[in-house]
């Protein structure tokens, strides 16, 4: 795969071209692994819901691949843009134009891509940033800039040196909602110093320290693939969260044995019935479901004795899943 190549241009009083929003989509997603992008930034501070520094790093390591649009809603965001872009323009008496990803001029790390340009804005140079968000965050927007897209457009003014950045939200598919951001120094300062943080622990292969919390498990599976030896957790609070680990699974058994005995009392008062009906309204059903259905299954272990080269042709090789067991407790 080939990336485009550019001759430096500037597009913006502190950022070079790096890509133009005509860039074939794997330049786009190879080129964002060189730097830290506007979108990394609420994943890095903990702004974003949905993911953290260490996607940042799986990203930028090339473990996982970020793609932003995979979603329904992501997908009517791209195809709404330029009808907002246009429409924004239109009331606000200024011109807009597409520009792609752009780089600091001294810091070719720092990375942004801006929706568009803005041409004739009567109180400086300035870029416009669109979303669409749905009717239920209306009173967020009315009230301000959301935290995560504050740090996404604080970041491509840092990146860009633009005076200012607009932002055209359209919420509920209806209403336009329009905001102004500045430059804020001391907030560029916190984004620079911890972005470069996480891009140093992307440049050295060293997984960025992320609160639990805001981890998964299938998340860690993917930060360390391959696990052997024992690792001594003496002095720190594993026998705490072992703890809370015992509480819980105690909980979530004895929770597990009522709901077991309610649906066994319900059955038995529906009998041969599939369906309950308390006060003219269904209650509850028992019903047969599709998995109750007669389906082939194969038998493995026959099909490579005796069809040895039919198994071979058909046979997937998978990671084995992990166990978590804490001693002193049943699986």
């Amino acid at each position: 795969m080939s990336v485009t190549v550019l001759r430096p241009q500037r597009v913006t009083p502190r950022a070079l071209l790096v890509l133009p929003s005509s860039a074939p989509r794997e330049d786009w997603l190879a080129t964002r692994r060189t730097g830290i992008t506007a979108t990394d930034l609420p994943k890095i501070v903990g702004a974003s819901k949905y993911a953290s520094a260490v996607d940042v790093f799986l990203e930028k390591t090339a473990r996982t691949i970020y793609d932003p649009d995979i979603s329904e809603a992501g997908e009517w965001g791209v195809l709404l843009e330029d009808t907002v872009a246009r429409r924004w323009a239109e009331i606000n008496d200024v011109k807009v134009r597409r520009v792609g990803l752009i780089a600091n001029d001294t810091e070719s790390w720092m990375l942004a891509s801006l929706d568009r340009l803005v041409t004739g804005c009567p109180t400086g140079r300035c870029a416009l940033e669109v979303k669409t968000r749905n009717a239920y965050v209306a009173s967020v927007w009315e009230e301000g800039v959301p935290e995560d897209v504050v740090v996404q457009v604080q970041w491509q003014l840092a990146v860009s040196g633009l005076d200012h950045v607009h932002i055209a939200a359209l919420v509920g598919g209806q209403r336009l909602i329009e905001h102004t951001v500045t430059p804020d120094a001391a907030m560029a300062d916190w984004l620079n110093l911890t972005a470069w943080q996480v891009w140093q622990c992307v440049q050295e292969g060293v997984v960025p320290n992320v609160d639990p919390a805001l981890m998964s498990v299938d998340l860690l599976n993917q930060v360390y693939p391959d696990r052997e030896g024992v690792r001594d957790l003496t002095g720190t609070d594993a026998d705490v969260w072992l703890d809370r680990y015992r509480h819980a699974a105690a909980a979530e058994s004895d929770a597990r044995k009522d709901k077991e005995a309610a649906k066994v009392h319900l059955l038995a008062l529906l009998k041969d019935g599939e369906e309950a009906v308390i006060d003219g309204q269904v209650a509850f059903t028992y019903r047969a479901g599709k998995d109750s259905m007669t389906v082939p299954s194969a038998n493995l272990a026959r099909l490579r004795e005796d069809f040895p080269d039919a198994f071979e042709a058909v046979a997937v090789i998978r990671r084995g899943s992990r166990t978590f067991s804490v001693k002193g407790m049943k699986a």
